[in-house]
């Protein structure tokens, strides 16, 4: 997320974003998690710095700069991850999306799969303080929202038609007097700021979670299906009992983030720069762990 990032993050929750990574780096896939900071479930992110401009289809827009740029590198990705299928050829530690929305990753010369959360699935996503581009698990809501954001049309694959206009407002009408000694504005969830309830407790939770994982290492004993982050900033699944590492690409790290639009959590591979924007953005303090 509000903007997210980049990995084999399905290996489990945004957004300011991320969410809110190197060409197709090590990946580190999300997954959407809505216990107040359980261990994630699938959800696998992975960061991709890759700054690619075959883009020829990509969306438009007017937008300039880096952001937008990164935006249509990301549609452009989003597009290739169409047509690949698990076994589909890759080069070993290469991440991508598959063309049933799960994220995958290549150990050994082909694709092999991680199902993204529940109401998630796998895109490629513009990174939002850096040039590159992330790809992880997140809604579609979230992810059109991001390339909005970066200023460019056509969603996350660069060809979805634009919103139908919206109709007309209303003629103004002078509003009803609300009930005589009501105060309560049910924000007792919320956190500081503007954040909404949801939002602000999302980005607790991930705060949550940050704390367990830098607890764990390679090897650490967990739920097969499982994603985390390492205490050295990789991103890590659980194929087979104990937690297994890939490393996030240069200059980013393993991260959980607070998802945007919808109640949960990601875990991902981003900037710490990214990661202090999203939690500030959802009106929490103490950065993505609660201590800084």
């Amino acid at each position: 997320i509000p903007d997210g990032v980049q990995l084999v993050t399905l290996v489990n929750s945004p957004g300011t974003g991320a969410g809110n990574g190197a060409a197709n780096p090590a990946p580190a896939p999300p997954a959407s998690s809505s216990a107040a900071a359980p261990a994630p479930t699938a959800n696998p992110p992975a960061n991709n710095n890759n700054n690619n401009n075959n883009n020829n289809n990509a969306g438009g827009g007017n937008a300039t700069g880096f952001q937008a740029q990164n935006a249509r590198d990301a549609q452009a990705l989003n597009q290739q991850f169409a047509s690949l299928t698990v076994g589909s050829a890759c080069t070993v530690g290469q991440v991508a999306c598959l063309s049933d929305g799960s994220f995958a990753q290549c150990p050994f010369g082909t694709f092999v799969a991680t199902p993204c959360a529940g109401g998630t699935q796998c895109m490629a996503l513009p990174l939002v303080n850096r040039v590159g581009t992330s790809v992880t698990c997140t809604t579609a809501e979230d992810a059109a929202r991001r390339f909005e954001a970066a200023g460019v049309s056509g969603g996350a694959t660069g060809r979805q038609a634009a919103a139908p206009a919206p109709a007309p407002a209303p003629a103004p009408t002078t509003p009803a007097a609300p009930p005589a000694g009501n105060n309560n504005n049910n924000n007792n969830n919320a956190g500081s700021g503007n954040a909404t309830g949801f939002q602000a407790q999302n980005a607790r939770n991930a705060q949550a979670l940050n704390q367990q994982f830098a607890s764990l290492t390679v090897g650490s004993a967990c739920t097969v299906g499982q994603v985390a982050c390492l205490s050295d900033g990789s991103f890590a699944q659980c194929p087979n009992g104990t937690f297994v590492s890939t490393p996030c690409a240069g200059g980013t790290q393993c991260i959980a983030l607070p998802l945007v639009n919808s109640v949960g959590t990601s875990v991902t591979c981003t900037t710490l720069d990214d990661a202090a924007r999203r939690f500030e953005a959802a009106g929490v303090s103490g950065g993505f762990n609660g201590s800084q």
